[in-house]
């Protein structure tokens, strides 16, 4: 269950998440490894993507802070060429809801996509759905 911090989340005793005064948790959500950090009198800063680099020959491993904007503007340049993909695929045009469910992106970061490239001018609105132009 989604707590307010991640170790109200903590299976067992509560005394698990009473005894530190800082505490780091990683999560993953989908295919991104989440950082969120808590102390127990400071506000906790923003859960921070994070990502783990293994080096084959020494086996060690390192996690390194994704950079934030970086990481969204490349999702979202992702989804947008996923979508000129999928109306090339399809060579037809496509609903929202076809969209949606080949690409399983929620409705919001596909009318984000649809808008850029609406935008951009290469779909357009063809009858209830998406074609390139």
């Amino acid at each position: 269950r989604a707590r307010a911090q991640p170790g109200q989340s903590l299976r067992g005793s509560s005394d698990l998440h009473a005894i530190g005064d800082s505490n780091a948790y990683l999560a993953r959500t989908g295919e991104r490894l989440m950082l969120t950090l808590e102390h127990r009198s400071a506000s906790p800063p923003d859960p921070m993507e994070v990502e783990l680099i293994v080096d084959e020959e020494s086996g060690s491993a390192q996690l390194r802070v994704c950079d934030r904007a970086a990481t969204i503007a490349s999702r979202e340049q992702s989804l947008v060429d996923s979508v000129v993909n999928l109306l090339e695929r399809a060579k037809r045009p496509m609903t929202r809801t076809a969209l949606r469910a080949e690409l399983q992106v929620n409705n919001a970061q596909l009318r984000t996509a649809l808008e850029q490239l609406s935008s951009d001018g290469r779909i357009a609105r063809v009858g209830e759905g998406w074609a390139l132009i």
